[in-house]
């Protein structure tokens, strides 16, 4: 994260996500992740594809093919598709790429037992959460190192949703680029002034992609 990011999302295992709105034609998901050892549930979802997809799941019991058939880089390398692949007891960059472009409303830390807009969720996750980017295309390997290792310019070619957390408080997540993908926390995640350092960062101001009307 840039070097002025300062809040991370603490999430309980028992009853807190993230609820993301309908995004276009996405492809890559870039974040900041603290997966945690100590799980209070047997069953832990990362992501979930709650309506539009089937199979767009991704837990430590199975992984549907939209994710199966993609790839995952963990602080800059590649790594098996697995949940244990994640980064455990300490933050990493974690970016996956799905198998095809797909239009969906995500979950986050949590599974939706309905496919058809449900409330019912179950499987969640234990861990902490900073910076949440949403692409549209593939991203080269080096704009991946970029984005890991702090990076001076954010590279926006692609990007179509930008959640820097850095709320510090309430429900509400807003999409940076103000292209009306503002997300949500469900049950009170907590706020902390946790986010990974990074180094390197010079502010340069780009304009949102695609431009605004």
């Amino acid at each position: 994260p840039p070097q002025d990011a300062v809040w991370a999302l603490d999430f309980n295992g028992l009853d807190q996500f993230m609820v993301f709105p309908v995004i276009s034609n996405m492809r890559s998901i870039s974040m900041w992740m603290y997966k945690s050892s100590q799980q209070p549930s047997s069953v832990q979802y990362m992501i979930d594809a709650r309506t539009g997809v089937s199979q767009g799941y991704m837990s430590n019991t199975i992984i549907g093919p939209l994710w199966a058939d993609g790839r995952i880089l963990v602080n800059g390398r590649q790594m098996r598709m697995a949940f244990s692949s994640l980064p455990t007891d300490e933050w990493g960059h974690v970016h996956l790429e799905a198998s095809h472009q797909f239009t969906v409303d995500l979950l986050m830390m949590a599974r939706s037992s309905a496919g058809s807009g449900g409330d019912t969720v179950f499987g969640c996750m234990k861990g902490r959460v900073a910076e949440v980017y949403f692409w549209d295309w593939l991203l080269p390997e080096y704009t991946i190192a970029t984005l890991q290792t702090g990076f001076n310019q954010l590279p926006i070619w692609g990007l179509i949703a930008f959640y820097g957390l850095e709320e510090g408080r309430g429900s509400l997540l807003r999409d940076t680029l103000l292209l009306n993908h503002d997300a949500r926390i469900v049950n009170s995640p907590v706020w902390m002034r946790d986010a990974p350092e990074a180094s390197g960062w010079e502010p340069i101001y780009v304009a949102p992609y695609p431009p605004l009307p």
